[in-house]
C-alpha cells in the first residue's frame, strides 16, 4: 500500500468516527431535550395542581355553613315573599280598552242620509240608524274621557 492509500484510508476512518460522534452527540442532545421537557411539565403540573388546591381551599374558606345558609336564606325568601307583590303591584298597569275611531261626517252627508231616509219609511233601517247614532254618542263619551 502506498501512503496516498494509507491516507486516504485514515482520512476516510475519521470521517467514519466524525460521522458517529456527531450522530452520538444528537442523540444525546435529544435525549437531554426530552428530559427537560419532561421535568419542566412535572413543574408544571405541579403548579396547577398547587393553584388547584389553593383555589379550592380559599372556596372552602369563602363558602358558609349549612346552617348559616339555611337562615339567611329563610329570612330573605319570608322578605321577598312580603315585599315582591306590594313593589310589583305599583307596576301594574290599569286595564283599558281602546275607544273605537270616531267618523265624521260631512253636513252633505248627512243631509243626504236624512233624504234617504225620509224616502225609505221601513222601521228596520230606522232602528239601526239610531242604534248607530247611539253607538257614535258613546265613542264621542270614550274619546272624552281619555
Amino acid at each position: 500500500m502506498s501512503s496516498w492509500e494509507i491516507a486516504f484510508f485514515a482520512a476516510c476512518a475519521v470521517i467514519v468516527v466524525l460521522c458517529l460522534v456527531l450522530v452520538w452527540v444528537s442523540y444525546l442532545a435529544r435525549e437531554a431535550q426530552k428530559a427537560k421537557d419532561a421535568e419542566q411539565a412535572v413543574q408544571t403540573a405541579q403548579e396547577e395542581a398547587a393553584m388547584q388546591r389553593a383555589m379550592s381551599q380559599a372556596q372552602t374558606d369563602a363558602a358558609p355553613t349549612d346552617e348559616a345558609l339555611d337562615t339567611a336564606l329563610a329570612n330573605k325568601t319570608f322578605i321577598l315573599l312580603i315585599v315582591l307583590p306590594i313593589a310589583l303591584s305599583a307596576c301594574a298597569a290599569r286595564p283599558t280598552t281602546p275607544c273605537p275611531v270616531l267618523v265624521t261626517y260631512s253636513t252633505a252627508d248627512d243631509l243626504a242620509l236624512k233624504a234617504e231616509l225620509d224616502a225609505s219609511k221601513t222601521p228596520v233601517i230606522h232602528r239601526y240608524i239610531r242604534d248607530y247614532g247611539g253607538l257614535r254618542a258613546q265613542v264621542r263619551v270614550c274619546a272624552k274621557g281619555q
